[in-house]
């Protein structure tokens, strides 16, 4: 465990602050679905709205939440507002260019990163399985008649992809993750790229204030795959998106009793179970409070 003023570290070189949002789009037609009457909820899919997102006063967030997995978790099995019968069981400005920007003042990642003097590239990625296949960032020094020498190699994670890279004066933070490859038929079913355990976004924050000798400083894992990042001063944003992942779910079939057990299974659920984790230097914590989740206003 890392102490505070480890974490505190990170302000100083490149501070990362992350916009999460928990994909899973249910709500409850009838206000509280359990009702005690062993019928399963009648749950619907949330239409797509280009209103502003807030607190609604008609569902909490870990409700609305779980009533995304039931939906998730039931595909299949019942309709859209209506019980099932009984069905098969469900899985669940220097003197050199720059980076064209689409926003003045707002960087974007990059595979290649050029301070003027030190090119930094990353490798690119992998798309099959094969096995001893290397993650890396190469670093070269231009010389004076502008021919490159390869001077250093920073090796990442074998598991990973690079999705782009950060040079901000001494830091260079190296956005990667966990996104493997699915065959198509996978592609379709509940075990989805986006509801992989494993599929979280990393940034390795390194230490080039000595290009010829890279020090990794800081690794941070957040919970959720990226849709997207940008930098702003010394902030790096990131927009993730996340579905809560729970081991040990029971089985369930279309039939009411199956469903009904199901629904009240997801409800006794801890709502710490359900918020993304975010880990700094091996130190672990949710990244936000389920509650205090922003919703569609027709949740």
């Amino acid at each position: 465990m890392k102490s505070r003023h480890g974490i505190d570290k990170i302000s100083r070189c490149m501070a990362v602050l992350i916009f999460s949002t928990c994909v899973i789009t249910a709500c409850s037609n009838d206000g509280e679905s359990d009702n005690g009457n062993n019928q399963p909820p009648l749950l619907s899919l949330t239409s797509e709205s280009s209103a502003p997102l807030g607190q609604p006063t008609n569902i909490a967030a870990d409700r609305y939440i779980k009533n995304g997995l039931y939906v998730i978790g039931t595909q299949g099995l019942v309709d859209s507002n209506d019980g099932g019968t009984d069905g098969a069981v469900a899985h669940p400005t220097p003197e050199f260019s720059s980076t064209n920007t689409q926003v003045s003042g707002v960087d974007e990642a990059d595979r290649i990163e050029y301070d003027g003097e030190y090119l930094y590239v990353a490798n690119l990625p992998s798309w099959d399985s094969q096995s001893g296949i290397e993650n890396s960032v190469s670093v070269f020094k231009r010389d004076v008649d502008f021919a490159l020498q390869s001077i250093a190699n920073i090796p990442l994670e074998s598991d990973v992809e690079i999705s782009g890279m950060y040079l901000h004066e001494n830091s260079l933070g190296v956005i990667t993750r966990v996104f493997g490859f699915y065959p198509l038929e996978d592609a379709l079913t509940v075990s989805s790229p986006w509801q992989n355990p494993d599929n979280d976004t990393r940034i390795d924050i390194i230490d080039v204030s000595t290009p010829e000798t890279p020090a990794k400083t800081h690794q941070v894992s957040v919970d959720g795959g990226l849709i997207s990042s940008r930098r702003i001063g010394n902030d790096l944003y990131l927009a993730l998106q996340y579905v809560p992942y729970v081991e040990g779910l029971p089985s369930v079939n279309s039939s009411n009793s199956s469903l009904v057990n199901y629904y009240r299974y997801l409800l006794q659920l801890d709502n710490d179970v359900l918020a993304p984790q975010i880990t700094i230097n091996d130190q672990t914590l949710p990244l936000y409070d389920i509650n205090d989740c922003l919703l569609p206003e027709n949740a």
